[in-house]
């Protein structure tokens, strides 16, 4: 059965209003709970080892941040309060690349495409520069903006997967719906966490395998081991699965004519 426009619709509702909630708790916790990871500010504002973009000297920032409004000072802080755990490394290979031997455990893709995203959008100011929280908070800024994204891309290939393989609407609707709502979803939202890109990725993949359109099945799978180091083992899987969907027939059809 295909998709249609309202099933479609349906599952961005779904998304997008889970994506909205997760976002509300996350910023209320980080608001009345405080920080448990400390180390978060700390490491967004640390020079880069090597600059990667003209900076402005420490005076000149000062006197940028004096001249944000109340939004932008607003919007700043919330955004430096969804960058804790993993997103502290994210966001500082996004700025300054791969520094430390540890940060190899952070895969390129996704951080490098953010930056480039949101360098290409981030003013500089007049001395030609680039204050650090102003390209630390666009960073994370495009980040949130793209794991929804990414997160409704994936809802929508779980909804093709589901209707690849044979699942009828109220089935194919819970799928979606608990995929939504799963435990791990704040992990979906959070700001450089890969888990809605590779999610995005891995169900991509896994609908065109049912499909058997190998080339997009192999190019999802190639961008899904770009952004988590899993996507390999889950690249193994899908082989299985696709063996066992057109290579294993076709040997028993020929020692069958044989």
């Amino acid at each position: 059965a295909r998709m249609t426009i309202q099933s479609i619709l349906r599952a961005l509702s779904y998304a997008l209003a889970a994506r909205a909630v997760w976002l509300t708790l996350a910023l209320a916790a980080a608001y009345t709970l405080g920080t448990y990871d400390e180390s978060s500010y700390t490491q967004r504002v640390v020079p880069c080892l090597q600059r990667v973009l003209p900076s402005t000297t420490s005076n000149q920032q000062s006197s940028t941040r004096t001249q944000r409004t109340f939004v932008e000072i607003a919007v700043i802080d919330a955004l430096r309060r969804l960058v804790v755990w993993d997103s502290v490394h994210y966001l500082r290979v996004a700025r300054c690349g791969y520094e430390y031997e540890h940060q190899a455990a952070f895969m390129p893709l996704f951080p490098s495409t953010v930056a480039a995203v949101a360098r290409s959008v981030v003013t500089n100011d007049e001395s030609g520069g680039v204050d650090d929280e102003d390209d630390a908070a666009a960073i994370v800024l495009a980040g949130l903006v793209g794991n929804a994204a990414l997160f409704c891309l994936a809802a929508i290939s779980l909804l093709r997967l589901a209707r690849a393989v044979g699942l009828d609407d109220a089935q194919t609707r819970r799928a979606v719906l608990l995929f939504v709502v799963n435990p791990a979803s704040p992990f979906f939202t959070a700001p450089l966490y890969t888990e809605s890109a590779y999610a995005a990725a891995f169900f991509t993949a896994s609908a065109a395998v049912a499909e058997r359109r190998w080339l997009v099945a192999a190019a999802s799978l190639a961008l899904a081991s770009s952004v988590r180091a899993n996507g390999a083992a889950s690249g193994a899987l899908l082989v299985g699965v696709a063996y066992a969907l057109d290579v294993l027939p076709w040997i028993s059809k020929e020692t069958t004519r044989s």
